[in-house]
């Protein structure tokens, strides 16, 4: 098993129970055999990227969260990002950010 998808037995199992959901139920949903998904489950056989793809949906979630990545951004990034975000905000947003900024830099 990929180290990376070494939560994904857990988080399936939570999600699922979470909605009060049975395994066969969820299968049902997704297509898939009640065995074939109780061994994603187990943790014996891992899902294809398509039906990874389709529990993410399913589950609203990204698929780093689903199989348990954790993405922890470089400060650079965050600036990037937030820079991008910035830009394409509307001018009130902007205003507003320009606002705490100068509120910021002041103390």
């Amino acid at each position: 098993m990929l180290v990376m998808l070494m939560e994904l037995p857990k988080n399936l199992r939570d999600e699922r129970e979470r909605r009060n959901w049975t395994q066969k139920h969820l299968s049902e949903i997704i297509g898939v055999k009640a065995s074939t998904y109780s061994n994603w489950e187990q943790g014996t056989r891992e899902p294809n990227l398509q039906q990874l793809i389709s529990l993410a949906n399913l589950y609203e979630l990204s698929l780093d969260q689903l199989v348990g990545r954790k993405y922890n951004p470089k400060p650079d990034q965050v600036l990037q990002q937030f820079i991008a975000e910035v830009q394409v905000s509307s001018t009130q947003k902007r205003n507003e950010i320009i606002k705490y900024w100068n509120y910021i830099n002041q103390n």
